[in-house]
């Protein structure tokens, strides 16, 4: 085919612009309508359930965290022990020991010195018999030589209960320390005791509020799906407008448009009819896939 003319009067050479009727049916018709309508919708409140509700699993475990055995007693009076122990003056520490050393003079030291002093009078007897023998009966000799043996009996005494005192205060103080360290085990297994038992209350709760909530996942699932559906309900007349101004801005550039010759007494539409009836059908499959005929 040719290009269409039609015969006029040239006034003057002349651009004129003008929209296709279809277009502007389409424009006004669909696009600008369809717009306004978006524009002027109300704001609908998504009324659906957001959140699931808790699980049986899910409220005992936050009950049970409300319960928890903390171990404040237990803790309590291991602070008190170690709080003992520290706050203790040097006469304290010191009567401490001195009743332990007490324990090893009544259990060690006295039944030593009695033993000691029984002996003592065997040998007194013995070193009479022996004095008698020898018919040393004047009292010279025999005071010299009990003497020496009374003097020898005082100087073993007295190295035996020197001895035995120092055993004494090494067994206080020994003593005294091993209690004190038996009784900062004793406070620390306490605390460590509580301290076990918190962990595993609390790992016991945190594997049921695990097992609620994987309970509760499906229900949430399928509240965060109609939330979904619901947004994408609110997108979707944003979409349709959006294909239909796409649409609209398909049209070719300067369709539409007449020029007036000066030279020539007829006037031809820009591109010729081959070159708009070719833009036309692309137009159209575009109208086309929007559901819109403009020849209805």
């Amino acid at each position: 085919m040719g290009s269409t003319t039609k015969t006029t009067e040239v006034i003057d050479n002349t651009t004129e612009a003008t929209m296709p009727q279809f277009q502007e049916d389409f424009l006004r018709n669909v696009v600008i309508p369809k717009g306004t309508e978006i524009g002027t919708a109300e704001f609908t409140p998504y009324e659906g359930q957001r959140v699931a509700g808790m699980t049986d699993l899910e409220r005992g475990a936050i009950q049970g965290y409300g319960g928890l055995d903390t171990g404040a007693d237990a803790y309590g009076a291991a602070g008190d022990v170690y709080a003992g122990l520290a706050g203790r003056t040097p006469q304290d520490q010191a009567a401490q020991i001195a009743q332990y050393q007490n324990q090893f003079t009544q259990g060690v030291i006295d039944p030593t010195l009695a033993l000691m002093e029984r002996q003592r009078g065997k040998d007194i007897v013995a070193e009479q018999g022996q004095i008698t023998g020898a018919g040393a009966f004047g009292n010279t000799r025999r005071d010299v030589f009990q003497g020496e043996r009374a003097g020898e009996y005082d100087a073993r005494m007295g190295q035996t209960l020197a001895g035995l005192q120092q055993q004494g205060l090494q067994y206080g103080t020994q003593r005294a320390a091993a209690e004190d360290a038996l009784r900062m085990q004793a406070a620390g297994q306490m605390a460590s005791t509580a301290g076990a038992g918190l962990q595993s209350q609390l790992a016991g709760l945190g594997a049921q509020l695990t097992a609620g909530s994987a309970e509760r996942a499906p229900q949430q699932a399928e509240l965060d799906a109609a939330y979904e559906q619901y947004l994408a309900g609110l997108q979707f007349p944003l979409s349709q407008f959006g294909a239909l101004t796409g649409t609209a801005a398909a049209i070719p550039a300067g369709f539409g448009t007449t020029n007036v010759s000066g030279t020539s007494m007829g006037t031809s539409y820009q591109g010729g009819a081959g070159n708009a009836l070719a833009a036309l059908g692309s137009f159209g499959q575009g109208l086309g896939a929007m559901g819109y005929n403009p020849l209805k």
